[in-house]
């Protein structure tokens, strides 16, 4: 799994996490969805929106970039997809762009940031490094998992038995227990490819863990919606044909059913998995 398909997955997942990002903690983020969106006439998808709902209309749209290589392009591409976004969508009242950066040396040369000028000291784009995380103090529980994306894979193994031991402590509304152990092992998937589901489980304890009755009714509960809004992010509004598939795709882990959507199309899809 790329690493930017990762992030769109836990955005997708836990979309608060995107602006704690930003240090916006209190954010009401109920107001907004999570979704990619294609632009006309044009090669463009832009993968992470926070899109206000309809009754929302004057908070902004936040445009979310992962860029984990070094690209001199970035700027120029992120700008071009915000403002055709803009065109197309007149109605849109105000934005806010994110670059996500694991660390200051992926930027691009000053000479390409000096074009953006103005909107970068305006505030209107906002750079976030990831490696700034180890530095900040008291995270919230959600951003101690994103940390742990770029943890080296020598100290990873003994911070994520800390997230899983803090998920294990803390009760949140917004953040299901079973949903950050899914992310969890995502991201330990993708750390440790070598490694199998089961003996990850076992190394970090998650096995037991998901024998628990609130684990497996909490997942049951939220497995199919994440599927449903993985689909609909990908497809668009789903017909009953692509809803019929969700139950089946939630069967499978997470990780390996978001790598399904992303690179199959629908008839695909359709085929493999409708009853």
């Amino acid at each position: 799994m790329k690493t930017d398909t990762l992030f769109y997955e836990i955005f997708q997942t836990q979309p608060r996490l995107l602006l704690e990002l930003l240090g916006q903690e209190g954010a009401e983020i109920d107001h907004y969805d999570f979704r990619s969106v294609e632009l006309k006439q044009i090669a463009y998808r832009i993968d992470g929106l926070l899109i206000p709902k309809r009754d929302r209309l004057n908070t902004p749209v936040y445009f979310s970039e992962i860029q984990f290589q070094k690209d001199v392009q970035i700027y120029h591409r992120f700008f071009a997809e915000i403002f055709t976004y803009l065109k197309q969508y007149p109605e849109t009242l105000d934005w806010h762009g994110i670059l996500i950066f694991p660390r200051r040396s992926l930027l691009p040369p000053q000479k390409y940031w000096h074009l953006y000028r103005s909107q970068f000291q305006g505030g209107q784009v906002s750079c976030v490094y990831l490696e700034d995380l180890a530095d900040r103090p008291n995270l919230p529980i959600g951003l101690e998992i994103i940390r742990l994306v770029i943890e080296p894979k020598r100290r990873a193994k003994g911070f994520a038995r800390q997230v899983i031991d803090r998920v294990q402590q803390e009760e949140s509304r917004d953040l299901p227990r079973e949903k950050l152990l899914d992310l969890i092992e995502t991201i330990l998937l993708y750390k440790f490819g070598t490694l199998s589901t089961p003996e990850l489980e076992a190394m970090f304890g998650l096995s037991e863990l998901k024998k628990t009755r609130v684990y497996q009714e909490g997942r049951e509960e939220g497995r199919e919606e994440t599927i449903a809004a993985l689909l609909q992010r990908q497809f668009g509004e789903l017909d009953p044909a692509l809803q019929s598939t969700v139950p089946k795709l939630a069967m499978l882990p997470l990780s390996q059913a978001l790598d399904l959507i992303l690179e199959r199309s629908r008839e695909e899809i359709l085929d493999r998995f409708s009853p």
